[in-house]
């Protein structure tokens, strides 16, 4: 009764995309990340305040770091005190949902028929699926969503409405309002939160160039894209780092180097030629797809097109940039690729409503496929993977004293009462020197050296009980004399000093 004809079509799809995607992202807990954020949570919950140091260790409690997450780390301790594990997972399904679902807005915003939507909207799922995991990255990539619809939408909207001042002013003031809201979030959430700056300032380049070069009239759209760029940089202050947070991912990467730590998180990241066609095949379609039909369709590019496009360039960088690459360049492809396959579609098929249910079942097609390659089984549950009967034998046993502990299992046991060795923060929350002598104790090309380094650390923390998952710690723990295997499966080993 409230919507027209028009904005029911436009809004159905929309719909039926968040419901899709939120369905299919309903699967187990599997990220080892998300226990430290968790206790991380629970202590700023506790406390009423954020933690400037490293809390959950023995081996570092006075080491300090950013304080990058905490919005989000309170939201989901929030969230699993009130509802556990479930409530996290389907907070988690929501966020995916939101994304998808604001993507395909973007897309229909910018003009794009409804099939090569769905399509491309499937295929940078498929793209991103290792990316949607309950870390705060999410939120992250909702953000930038956000923030590129807002854009997207005003842009459209101007372009509609060139002479009506006060609907253009109108409709400037939500959008300032909402560019400080969404800003205000992501920096409270995720060290990527430059990048909302970035976004805003690719929209202003790109406006001015084409003002400039292509003598488009965006001179409105430039005005108030600069007022935008203004404001995300003046809110970005609001977080416990100030204005350090823009700068984190820079110094974040020269103290991996620096502290001779760059090799082990380059080897993880590394985006492999032969993934393009193997693991990382739906991102190299939509790049291929993209790249092609901005050749083609080159009189329709803009300069804020060309920008975003560019994103994908970082994706060779590290492929930690994948998902951001895929909420930058998809809408842009989709809108080209519409412009050129238009005219086939409408004669291919004919009804727009036919295309539409073309588009949603290659959608939920790809949905599925993209659940099928994840690996995560469905249901609101926690991973096997997780060392749950580690921990129950350490407590049930009574085993005391300090825990030496693989990386990735720091936040679990942290989250259980204990504190740590390490966790999956590593450099970032732990000193070098430690960082670097884990790294030796787990390579398994230098077997001499990890003995020496293993020693090493034993004898500055005299640590008593080892739960570890990692091939050359068990190796170790099992050859040394003074110590004794007392628990072992598929997700951890335990060892007790004799």
């Amino acid at each position: 009764m409230f919507l027209t004809e028009e904005s029911r079509q436009q809004l159905c799809p929309v719909l039926f995309v968040g419901l899709a995607a939120f369905v299919f992202n309903l699967s187990e807990l599997s990220s080892f990340d998300v226990w430290y954020h968790l206790s991380l949570g629970r202590q700023i919950s506790e406390s009423g305040s954020v933690p400037r140091a490293n809390i959950l260790s023995y081996t570092a409690p006075e080491h300090p770091g950013p304080s990058l997450s905490w919005f989000f780390q309170w939201l989901i301790f929030q969230l699993h005190r009130a509802g556990g594990v479930g409530a996290v997972i389907v907070f988690r399904s929501l966020v995916v949902a939101a994304i998808l679902a604001l993507l395909l807005a973007t897309m229909r915003a910018r003009g794009t028929d409804l099939l090569t939507a769905m399509v491309m909207l499937g295929l940078g799922a498929v793209a991103v699926r290792s990316r949607f995991v309950d870390r705060p990255q999410i939120l992250g990539y909702l953000m930038m969503a956000l923030m590129v619809f807002a854009l997207e939408r005003f842009r459209s909207r101007s372009n509609a409405a060139r002479d009506d001042q006060v609907s253009l002013i109108k409709s400037g003031g939500w959008l300032f309002a909402g560019m400080a809201g969404i800003q205000i979030v992501w920096c409270n959430s995720h060290g990527s939160a430059i990048l909302g700056v970035i976004v805003a300032l690719v929209y202003v380049l790109g406006t001015l160039f084409d003002r400039f070069v292509i003598k488009r009239k965006t001179a409105a759209d430039f005005r108030v894209f600069c007022i935008c760029l203004a404001v995300v940089v003046l809110v970005s202050w609001l977080n416990p780092d100030r204005w350090r947070i823009l700068s984190y991912p820079f110094t974040h990467a020269h103290a991996f180097e620096s502290e001779g730590t760059k090799d082990f998180f380059v080897e993880r990241i590394t985006l492999e030629p032969s993934s393009l066609y193997q693991e990382h095949l739906a991102f190299s379609l939509i790049m291929l797809f993209g790249l092609l039909s901005a050749v083609l369709a080159w009189r329709k590019l803009s300069f804020v097109d060309i920008g975003l496009l560019a994103s994908m360039g970082a994706v060779f960088l590290s492929a930690r940039f994948l998902g951001e690459a895929i909420i930058f360049i998809t809408p842009v492809a989709a809108g080209l690729i519409s412009c050129l396959a238009g005219l086939g579609l409408e004669r291919l098929l004919e009804k727009e409503r036919i295309r539409g249910i073309v588009g949603c079942a290659a959608l939920i097609g790809l949905l599925v496929l993209s659940a099928c390659l994840d690996g995560r089984r469905a249901g609101l549950k926690i991973s096997a993977d997780y060392p749950i009967g580690a921990i129950e034998y350490v407590k049930e046993n009574g085993l005391s004293g300090r825990v030496f502990n693989d990386f990735e299992l720091g936040g679990f046991l942290a989250w259980h009462g204990y504190e740590v060795f390490m966790d999956s923060r590593g450099p970032v929350f732990y000193p070098s020197d430690l960082f670097r002598k884990y790294l030796d104790v787990i390579d398994r090309r230098y077997p001499q050296k990890s003995v020496q380094s293993l020693r090493e650390l034993e004898s500055r923390y005299g640590f008593t009980v080892a739960v570890v998952n990692h091939y050359m710690p068990i190796k170790l723990f099992r050859q040394s004399p003074q110590w004794q295997e007392v628990y072992s499966t598929s997700s951890a080993t335990v060892f007790v000093k004799q």
